[in-house]
């Protein structure tokens, strides 16, 4: 039999979300059940965050008084716990919070019969058992400038005319509500702070990781503009913003949980003490170690071996062979989809079979001449060099080209330490640790008069780095620069500023601007791959929008992509927002009507902003 482990199980390990349709006509409810156990109580769940080393935080911030818990982290399984954590916790606090609006249904008779629009199959959301989940543009349409039609704080307004009917998560007295702002956190602070009036809400914000930005061809930037945005809407909330780490694959909790799986699946580890070794096999395999994968990959084992008894770590080798075809299937497929730059295609391709060249003459025993893997990535905001160094990366890692792969993409200027002499360990630290490692807006190591010694150090301990690490390491040293503007070349200007960089870079890319074409074909996938389906003749819109677009000064390429594709989903929720009967597929379709107000919108707002700017100088519009 396997080994004994002692430690309290976890309540709450794979959080769930659920779909319910309500009626055959009625409106699509999304939601995470309640845990709700005979012994499970308010102090425990906040004893059980204590021991989540991630989740502490939450622990120290849980209180009936507080309204607003704002959310982020770059783990979406996080978020959920979270929001399973928070909403359970009210709900054993306080079980009357989750009553249904009887007076709705009983005082407001002529509004309830056309919420059940004659339905037979009609159904009311148990509110005593699932916390509501909807998303941020749902509740941008409801309770935004433009519809007049809703009221704050759950009260609904109809015109006669109009064809809306109240949404369903408004129908309880005052029961909790979790938000996914995602995509959309501008104007929110109004109709958060309005809900919040009412219920409890819990505002979960995923923040993309570097993993994420190979599916939408965004740079590093994106990952920032997103923070800024949530710091916003933190500050016009008046409300702390909780950050929620991503625990480590090998932690002490995921060792925990793997352990607590595997019994509850009547197979223990043999050997406990391989957790480690089975969590950094998942973790390389499936690419995560989320509680949600550990099951899985303890589910398989369970299924794929012949024998009974106690799992060791001979029953997760099925994972290498496994994940590595389609790791094969999925990267192919990835790199078929990244739209425009042909150019840094062809060379990155070239590079890469050059360097698995040079490795098979060596096992060959022949004199192999090894590469420098040093790369500098020029191009202006948003041309995908982010994307392309995560592309480069995971070639180089599945053809095993880097016994390192950890990976790190951060600003530069976050070498530069708060002390003299401090910033060298801590870029000493960065190559030890890591084996690929981007460092985006490179010259802001020497922004300023001259730079500062801070950055100094950290170039000079740089070169010291290369040098020791060039064949061994993938360094990307990314920022704007090419011809769109070689005057505003700051990359360009930086490595002729320090040769001792300069020399050590074996390969200069070069990421030119997309043409309108090319967006159109990335804001395409972007919103196919959430789901939604395009109108025929949707191109001609979409890139007379990008031609506008292309004559501003900070014109963003993939970045102007994202932000049409994220004001179509509005548009399309604020139009489908309340209505009497919708279908799945038109949950999914967007229509020419919502494109080009989504456009008009976005032109509208640069316009606005160019006429403020001429006044600031005393010009007028």
């Amino acid at each position: 039999m396997g080994a004994s482990f002692e430690f309290t199980p976890y309540r709450f390990v794979l959080p769930q979300l659920k779909k319910q349709y309500l009626g055959t006509q009625g409106q699509l409810a999304q939601y995470i059940p309640y845990r709700l156990e005979n012994d499970l109580t308010p102090e425990a769940i906040r004893a059980e965050l204590t021991r989540i080393p991630h989740m502490a935080r939450l622990a120290e911030q849980l209180d009936l008084s507080r309204r607003l818990y704002l959310l982020q982290s770059t783990d979406p399984e996080a978020l959920l716990l979270a929001a399973e954590y928070i909403g359970t916790f009210f709900r054993l606090s306080d079980p009357d919070s989750c009553a249904y609006r009887q007076d709705f249904m009983e005082d407001e008779a002529e509004e309830a019969e056309e919420w059940r629009d004659g339905d037979p199959n009609f159904m009311t959301f148990d509110f005593n058992t699932n916390l509501p989940y909807v998303d941020a543009c749902e509740v941008s349409a409801i309770y935004g400038e433009n519809t007049p039609d809703f009221g704050f704080a759950g009260q609904f307004y109809r015109p006669e005319a109009s064809p809306r009917r109240a949404p369903w998560w408004t129908m309880s007295k005052d029961a909790p509500l979790c938000v996914a702002a995602n995509d959309i956190l501008t104007k929110l602070a109004g109709p958060i702070s309005a809900m919040a009036e009412r219920s409890p809400v819990i505002i979960l914000c995923h923040i993309q990781s570097h993993h994420d930005m190979e599916e939408v061809q965004l740079d590093f930037d994106y990952i920032a503009d997103q923070r800024k945005l949530l710091a916003e809407l933190a500050f016009d909330l008046e409300t702390e913003l909780i950050q929620l780490d991503a625990s480590a694959a090998d932690s002490p909790y995921r060792r925990e949980i793997l352990l607590q799986l595997a019994a509850q699946a009547g197979a223990p580890l043999d050997k406990p003490e391989d957790g480690g070794t089975i969590l950094n096999l998942i973790a390389n395999y499936c690419g995560d170690a989320s509680n949600a994968t550990l099951s899985k990959a303890v589910q398989n084992a369970l299924l794929r071996r012949k024998e009974s008894g106690p799992l060791t770590v001979q029953d997760f080798q099925y994972l290498a062979v496994l994940f590595e075809s389609r790791e094969n299937r999925r990267s192919k497929q990835k790199f078929q989809k990244l739209v425009g730059q042909k150019e840094v295609r062809r060379q990155l391709t070239e590079l890469v079979a050059c360097m698995d060249f040079q490795k098979k003459r060596s096992t060959m025993g022949l004199p192999a001449d090894p590469l420098h893997y040093t790369f500098a990535f020029l191009g202006a905001p948003g041309t995908g060099k982010t994307t392309w160094a995560r592309w480069l990366a995971r070639e180089m890692e599945q053809r095993r080209l880097l016994e390192n792969t950890e990976m790190i993409c951060l600003n530069a200027a976050e070498l530069k330490a708060k002390y003299v002499g401090h910033t060298t360990s801590k870029v000493k630290a960065l190559f030890d640790q890591y084996g690929v490692i981007i460092l985006d807006e490179a010259y802001s190591l020497t922004d300023g008069d001259n730079g500062d010694s801070f950055g100094s150090e950290a170039l000079a301990q740089l070169c010291v780095e290369l040098e020791n690490h060039g064949t061994d390491r993938l360094v990307i040293f990314a920022g704007y620069g090419g011809a769109s503007d070689p005057s505003d070349n700051r990359m360009l200007r930086f490595l002729q500023s320090n040769p001792g960089i300069n020399s050590r870079i074996s390969f200069k890319i070069h990421f030119q601007n997309y043409q309108a074409e090319e967006l159109a074909e990335v804001f395409r996938t972007m919103l196919t791959a959430g789901g939604y389906t395009l109108p025929r003749g949707y191109v001609r819109p979409v890139v007379q929008f990008f031609r506008q677009r292309m004559d501003a000064k900070a014109f963003g390429n993939c970045r102007e992509a994202r932000n049409l594709a994220d004001r179509v989903k509005l548009r399309t929720a604020a139009r489908l927002a309340g209505h009497a009967s919708l279908t799945k597929a038109e949950a999914c379709r967007i229509s020419l009507a919502d494109i080009r107000q989504a456009a008009a919108e976005i032109l509208a707002e640069y316009q606005g902003l160019a006429r403020e700017a001429g006044r600031s100088i005393g010009f007028e519009p």
